[in-house]
């Protein structure tokens, strides 16, 4: 979301960019929503998800944080560009789960 807000306001300050955050939160409020940042991801492990696709995989970070939620969850990674493809696998060297890269 912040990097929605960013590219909205790249031209703009930063007062802009919190004004229109605290906006969004407001008139989600009002509507009963609320946005917030989950501290537990636990839950997760209830739902016996045995497979995850990370699609524009990038540098790994939402597998990395899977990877400690649902440990034994097989990841499938996908990254389109190849010097952060190389990257990503050269992360998940050692992860368990990790075969070999298709390119």
């Amino acid at each position: 979301m912040k990097n929605l807000f960013k590219r909205i306001f790249k031209d703009k300050t930063i007062i802009d960019y919190m004004r229109l955050k605290s906006l969004i939160k407001i008139l989600l409020k009002r509507r009963g929503l609320e946005i917030s940042r989950l501290k537990n991801n636990k839950w997760l492990s209830d739902y016996g998800i045995n497979t995850i696709l990370d699609i524009g995989a990038n540098d790994g970070g939402f597998a990395k944080k899977i990877r400690q939620i649902l440990p034994s969850t097989r990841i499938y990674s996908f990254e389109p560009l190849s010097l952060t493809f190389n990257n990503l696998v050269k992360e998940f060297e050692g992860d368990f789960y990790n075969k070999e890269p298709l390119k």
